[in-house]
């Protein structure tokens, strides 16, 4: 209970955190996902089938045409969590047959760009909990500086050809987002 945390939390006199109102997030009744159960999963056959436990044969293999780790774990939380709201899974519907019916080229640049990099998930975590080497931080940081120059090179070409927006948003949005790699490389430099 709170009361209990509360007295925890006196004891590293840290109780005042929960006395600010401002520090706490409206919990809403509204989920972006729907939870599956064990039992769903299982029966669905969503990640393994129930001949011998496998991945072959269940739903996750038969989507799963993945290129990077990074992109398999998505999937996989995509399988495992699908979204509720109907105008999200038009949207993701909408970039999906985008991707894969698409002329452009842009997309098959992305994917060459994408397949050559390692991971940056699992570096970006090792990072934010402190668990990597200067090397490694250096290595994470080059990778995600290539991968802004990359993008920036495509984005006339993603305004032009890109048509889904949640597409355009996502990749329109990744040198805003990787703006900071520089500062930190000059400082490694």
């Amino acid at each position: 209970s709170l009361a209990a945390i509360i007295a925890s939390l006196k004891g590293f006199n840290l109780e005042r955190m929960l006395y600010n109102p401002s520090k706490f997030n409206r919990l809403s009744s509204e989920t972006e996902y729907r939870t599956i159960n064990g039992t769903t999963m299982k029966n669905l056959e969503i990640l393994q089938n129930q001949t011998d436990m496998k991945t072959k044969g269940s739903l996750l293999w038969v989507l799963d045409h993945t290129k990077t780790s990074f992109g398999r774990r998505r999937l996989k939380k995509w399988v495992t969590q699908p979204l509720i709201k109907s105008s999200e899974i038009n949207a993701r519907l909408d970039a999906v047959s985008e991707i894969l019916l698409s002329e452009s080229s842009v997309f098959g640049q992305i994917r060459n760009l994408l397949c050559k990099l390692p991971d940056i998930e699992r570096g970006l975590c090792s990072v934010f909990h402190k668990k990597c080497s200067t090397q490694e931080f250096f290595l994470i940081l080059s990778t995600l500086s290539r991968l802004d120059l990359e993008i920036q090179a495509l984005v006339p070409v993603i305004h032009s050809q890109v048509k889904t927006p949640l597409l355009q948003n996502v990749l329109l949005e990744i040198p805003e987002l990787l703006s900071p790699v520089k500062h930190y490389l000059k400082i490694l430099n």
